[in-house]
């Protein structure tokens, strides 16, 4: 009897600690899954699609193409060259324009006058904006032609993500040359 008594103690002492355990087990997953659901709701709130920020500075931007365009007449015949400064490798693109038409259309085809890249500047950099404006931030420098005193952008930055600094374009126009087609 005496050893019946001590092989029940033994296993209500083995269930005693298997429960032990278990109950253990059960309250650190639920300790785990209750911290996991706090991380996901603040990784949720933390990344939740806010108001992107767009069109940092855009009333200098306006106002500086204003001020240059209002000094833009398209010549009946130009010429200039830009690089895309955003590439690595940076060909240099030369652009000739007689009656408002270049006359070598590749590449960059959305690049082809002095006016397309003003409207580039006005469709990225001011359109839309503050609210739904196409980009994050824009930075555009002008140049005077001394001869003419016409004003061209010689330098344009666009960056369209805050957060991903390779998600922009950058050009560096140079070589303008006003009356000369070629």
């Amino acid at each position: 009897m005496l050893t019946i008594f001590l092989e029940l103690r033994k296993k209500y002492h083995l269930f005693a600690n298997q429960t032990s355990t278990l109950t253990h087990i059960s309250t650190n997953m639920f300790r785990n899954l209750i911290s996991l659901f706090f991380f996901f709701l603040i990784a949720v709130v933390a990344t939740a699609e806010s108001d992107e920020v767009t069109c940092v500075d855009w009333q200098l931007n306006n106002k500086k193409f204003k001020k240059a365009f209002a000094k833009w007449k398209e010549p009946s015949c130009y010429s200039f060259t830009f690089v895309d400064a955003a590439l690595e490798h940076r060909p240099e693109i030369k652009r000739v324009i007689k009656n408002g038409v270049a006359l070598r259309k590749k590449p960059y085809r959305a690049l082809q006058t002095m006016n397309d890249f003003y409207k580039l500047i006005k469709s990225k950099c001011i359109q839309g904006c503050p609210d739904n404006g196409a980009s994050y931030y824009c930075y555009i420098e002008y140049k005077t032609d001394r001869k003419t005193g016409l004003v061209y952008p010689w330098f344009v930055s666009i960056s369209y993500d805050s957060e991903d600094v390779y998600d922009h374009d950058n050009y560096i126009i140079e070589n303008v040359r006003i009356g000369k087609c070629g």
